[in-house]
């Protein structure tokens, strides 16, 4: 009985080692970060849902960010519509990526804040869809569905009142027609 219990202390011994081991060099009970965002202050939005474009023209780099804002965000709101509720542009920092519009989908990979000038336009239509370009270049297109009112989804959808908001500069432009 002596021995069962010696066993029993010795392999829970090795097991508490092993954790502190992987813990102290992956990191692998720590709890997944919590995602930071931020929000650029403008008043500029759509006039209908039915169509509209919007368009920045910004040249900044992460140190701008961590200026206006305190920190360097993980996700940046480039625009968040009052018109149209869901409807929002977001650069994800470590995507280099933006998710944008209803439903939202994801861009090709850009560095957007590299100090360079860069042109970003989403634009939608209701029947024909949304697109997104930057610099020029397409970077995803999908169907624009606007959200039936009162419906419950299986979307989640960050409100970002919450978060830091500040002036950045940028050119931005919003108008009721569809880009093609």
């Amino acid at each position: 009985m002596k021995h069962g219990y010696i066993l029993i202390v010795t392999i829970s011994i090795v097991v508490l080692a092993s954790l502190f081991v992987l813990e102290q060099k992956w990191d692998v009970l720590k709890h997944p970060k919590e995602q930071t965002y931020a929000a650029m202050v403008h008043q500029h939005d759509f006039e209908n849902d039915v169509e509209g474009t919007f368009q920045m023209n910004i040249n900044i780099g992460t140190d701008s960010l961590e200026q206006n804002f305190g920190f360097i965000p993980d996700n940046l709101i480039l625009f968040n519509s009052k018109t149209i509720k869901g409807l929002r542009l977001v650069y994800r920092l470590n995507e280099q990526i933006i998710e944008a519009g209803l439903p939202p989908f994801k861009t090709l990979q850009f560095e957007l804040f590299d100090k360079n000038t860069h042109n970003i336009i989403y634009t939608f239509k209701q029947g024909i869809g949304q697109k997104i370009m930057v610099d020029g270049k397409d970077m995803g297109f999908e169907k624009f569905v606007l959200p039936i009112k009162n419906q419950i989804t299986g979307n989640v959808i960050y409100e970002p009142s919450t978060t830091s908001r500040a002036v950045l500069p940028a050119e931005i432009t919003v108008t009721d027609k569809y880009l093609e």
